[in-house]
């Protein structure tokens, strides 16, 4: 081979692949640039949910409930209705009830002040441990109409997750414990309800009249006996409420019964008591127990009998562990 010869074929090779070299690092002259892939579509919001509504004595969609409150006593450290948002509920609780394809939960609004008593003041180790937990809820939530932008914000968020939430108006456990707002007792409740109560029922219904809830006039009605007076005038400014607020109309319940109740009211509920409701007229639920310690093998003969009598129960978490009130509320 003759070295002094021109190396032609190798200069045009290694020319070649500097060309080419050049094209796969800077794009032809006119040729853009790939664009980026676009981002993933946004979820499309959650279909609103349909109002509840009343159809003889059944609610329709049917409904399958639970509720937060309360504590279980062998764990000290931990308050498991408070950790989990109780008189509302946080998104995480709230995220376990849809797992279990609960449909409808229970909120108290209150209306609450910062003062009740706690510890010796109660006579009752169960109303004792309500009140401590009443008393860290206030102060996260706040005292009265307070409340109220994270009551609208905790319904929102169950209504997100298909969850109905039925609004307790006024809170007899508050009225008997010296925890309600304008320090007023059960006697307040022995006559029509004053103007301030009236007001306050229509700043709730204002708050949430629009969103998937039904209303209850007061937990616990046993604890009063509140008048028919009082009832009545619970309803009427409810219904008012939704109708002066534009609000389509809301199924408004009560614990008590009255002797025109079946015709006055939407529908019962039973609190202090641990049976399947009979059927009356009107829907009735269970939506609180009698404060016992209760498994889930007997929450679900509850619920099983009150599927068989037409009737409803919300299964109250009371002092069940965290395992236990998820398989109530999961094998029910």
């Amino acid at each position: 081979m003759n070295r002094n010869a021109p190396q032609h074929s190798h200069v045009a090779s290694r020319g070649a692949r500097l060309i080419l070299l050049a094209a796969l690092v800077s794009p032809f002259p006119g040729c853009p640039p790939r664009p980026p892939p676009p981002p993933p579509p946004t979820p499309p919001p959650p279909t609103p949910l349909a109002p509840v509504r009343i159809e003889g004595n059944r609610f329709v969609p049917g409904l399958e409930g639970a509720v937060l409150c309360c504590d279980d006593p062998r764990t000290p450290d931990v308050d498991e209705g408070l950790r989990d948002g109780w008189t509302l509920a946080t998104d995480q609780a709230l995220d376990g009830l849809a797992a279990a394809r609960v449909n409808v939960t229970h909120y108290r609004s209150g209306p609450y002040n910062l003062t009740g008593p706690t510890g010796a003041g109660l006579a009752d180790a169960r109303d004792r441990r309500t009140a401590a937990m009443l008393g860290l809820s206030v102060k996260s939530y706040g005292p009265g109409t307070d409340i109220l932008p994270d009551l609208r914000r905790s319904v929102q968020a169950a209504n997100a997750r298909g969850i109905y939430v039925e609004v307790d108006l006024v809170d007899n456990w508050a009225l008997v414990n010296g925890w309600n707002f304008y320090d007023d007792d059960c006697s307040v409740t022995q006559g029509p309800p004053p103007a301030n109560y009236r007001g306050w029922v229509d700043a709730v219904v204002a708050s949430t009249g629009d969103l998937a809830v039904i209303y209850n006039l007061g937990n616990e009605g046993f604890r009063c006996n509140p008048s028919p007076e009082w009832e009545r005038g619970l309803y009427e400014a409810a219904k008012a409420s939704l109708a002066s607020h534009n609000f389509p109309n809301r199924p408004v319940g009560s614990q008590v019964l009255l002797p025109d109740t079946r015709v006055a009211f939407d529908y019962r509920t039973l609190g202090g008591v641990f049976f399947a409701p009979a059927a009356m007229e009107i829907p009735v639920a269970l939506t609180e127990d009698d404060g016992g310690d209760h498994t889930p093998e007997q929450w679900r003969a509850v619920t099983t009998q009150a599927r068989a009598n037409g009737t409803y129960v919300m299964i109250w978490r009371g002092t069940m562990s965290d395992r236990d009130f998820a398989r109530a509320i999961r094998e029910r």
